[in-house]
């Protein structure tokens, strides 16, 4: 007996010493998988949405923008709100300027000595699994400004250099608000730059512009809707898919139709991801007629 209790005991700890290991073991696998299924362009997460980041991924039924990881190519920023001063006479100062909703940046530079305060307004690259998606902009100015847009997609030819892909000239209308610009991409996996200009005067250095890049993209197979997928379920997988232009259209218009409500809470989860939560109450409008088109 004297022989066998040590050896006992010697086996016992053994087998607490392997249940242990391989608890921790199971936990790291775990804590491994959820780090890896988060791992989605960490640091343009941190800088789209701050330190809430890691709450609003904890929670599943919050409708939150989580980016693909970009390469520094895919991250060359445009601009989501205008820069500088500009709008001639036809376009006064407003407390909310024109904006695409798009993913980005806000940020204000310090000043130094008697410089003023600098606000940068980045746009990032979207994403989109639609040859025909839909652009979304705040245009703060009413129909009685009479003014028109302009809405212009460019691509990289073979020999690199800008080539034009479609122009349209729009008359804005029922503006104020949040308005659709639709488009067509020809081509999946190539990028496309497009800007939208609001024509304030005749000297285009009064125009108020925005722009970005867009790109179409396959969808990722564990984020794909089913078929029977309502549209809040499809607006929450495209957005955790990097899916932008896709989870916002869905949300106004699959959502909002059934439920207004719904969609605008949902909305503005949407858009506080990205720091634009200041739209989520501006009324969706219905516009614009294209007057031109090339």
């Amino acid at each position: 007996m004297k022989l066998f209790l040590p050896n006992q005991k010697f086996t016992l700890a053994i087998t607490f010493a392997f249940l242990i290991s391989a608890n921790i073991f199971t936990n790291l696998q775990i804590k491994t998988v959820a780090i890896a299924a988060k791992n989605d362009s960490n640091l343009l997460k941190n800088r789209l949405v701050g330190s809430d980041i890691k709450q609003m991924v904890n929670d599943s039924n919050y409708l939150i923008f989580i980016p693909r990881e970009l390469t520094a190519k895919d991250d060359a920023p445009g601009r989501r709100k205008p820069g500088g001063k500009h709008g001639g006479n036809k376009c006064p100062s407003v407390s909310l300027p024109l904006t695409a909703l798009v993913p980005g940046e806000e940020a204000v530079s310090n000043s130094q000595g008697e410089s003023p305060v600098v606000s940068v307004s980045k746009s990032f690259r979207t994403l989109t699994a639609k040859a025909d998606p839909t652009f979304w902009f705040y245009v703060p100015y009413g129909s009685d400004f009479e003014l028109d847009a302009e809405f212009v997609l460019t691509t990289l030819n073979e020999n690199q250099k800008m080539s034009l892909v479609s122009k349209t000239v729009y008359r804005l209308e029922n503006t104020p608000g949040i308005i659709p610009i639709p488009l067509s991409l020809p081509e999946i996996g190539k990028d496309y730059y497009w800007s939208f200009t609001i024509k304030c005067d005749k000297d285009r250095a009064a125009n108020i512009s925005v722009n970005g890049k867009i790109q179409q993209v396959k969808p990722s197979p564990q984020f794909t809707p089913l078929e029977t997928a309502t549209p809040e379920e499809k607006a929450i997988l495209y957005a955790r898919d990097g899916l932008w232009n896709d989870a916002l259209s869905t949300l106004i218009k699959e959502v909002r139709p059934r439920d207004r409500q719904r969609a605008t809470l949902l909305m503005t989860q949407l858009l506080q991801s990205v720091q634009l939560d200041s739209f989520s109450q501006q009324p969706i409008v219905e516009c614009c007629t294209p007057v031109e088109e090339q």
